[in-house]
């Protein structure tokens, strides 16, 4: 009985990770100049870039090492880039 307990919450854990998945997290100021994404396997990354936003480049990258991990923000400010 104890054995069928952890191989049905096992079942249960492995097809609901979508659904306890966090979220790609949202851009943090409103709609960023440039978006880019990058997907191998369970990692992936996006990166919220703003050329000039109050007076500084940023580029903001989420990223996690495999499906259903949390999410990881590192920040990269420097000068504005003019286009």
């Amino acid at each position: 009985m104890k054995k069928l307990i952890i191989i049905s919450l096992l079942i249960f854990f492995l097809t609901s990770c979508e659904k306890i998945c966090p979220e790609v997290p949202d851009p943090p100021y409103g709609k960023p100049d440039n978006i880019s994404w990058y997907h191998d396997g369970g990692y992936a990354s996006v990166t919220y870039t703003y050329y000039c936003y109050n007076g500084k480049y940023r580029a903001i990258t989420w990223t996690r090492e495999f499906k259903c991990a949390s999410w990881f923000k590192s920040v990269y400010i420097s000068n504005c880039i003019k286009k």
